[in-house]
């Protein structure tokens, strides 16, 4: 996998970080290649869109039109009333999002016994 990112000093680059990038292969069966771009260099749509998403969501939270206090009921907020775009004019069908539960049988396996990073 080729992860892309923008060049923050601060950001990705803690010993969790790489100490994860470097057990990717025995975590996910994958390596992953990160690749760091000159800061605000490679701002696109995907940026655009999580703006958009945060946006929405601080709204409705401050409207205080919907209680969202956890990543699951901003997942179900977002299916219910965000998947399809405002307008016609936007080239967007529709948007799609995931949520990954942090155990169970659909959680993400970091096999990470033992390590100190």
């Amino acid at each position: 996998m080729h992860n892309f990112t923008d060049g923050f000093t601060a950001q990705y680059k803690s010993r969790h970080c790489v100490g994860n990038l470097s057990f990717s292969l025995a975590n996910f069966g994958y390596t992953i290649q990160r690749n760091y771009f000159e800061t605000s260099h490679a701002k696109g749509e995907q940026d655009a869109a999580g703006s958009n998403i945060k946006q929405k969501i601080s709204q409705v939270v401050l409207y205080r039109t919907t209680t969202i206090n956890s990543a699951k009921a901003m997942y179900e907020y977002l299916e219910a009333n965000f998947t399809q775009p405002a307008s016609n004019a936007v080239h967007l069908k529709q948007r799609v999002f995931f949520y990954v539960p942090s155990e169970g049988e659909e959680a993400v396996s970091r096999n990470r016994d033992g390590r100190k990073f």
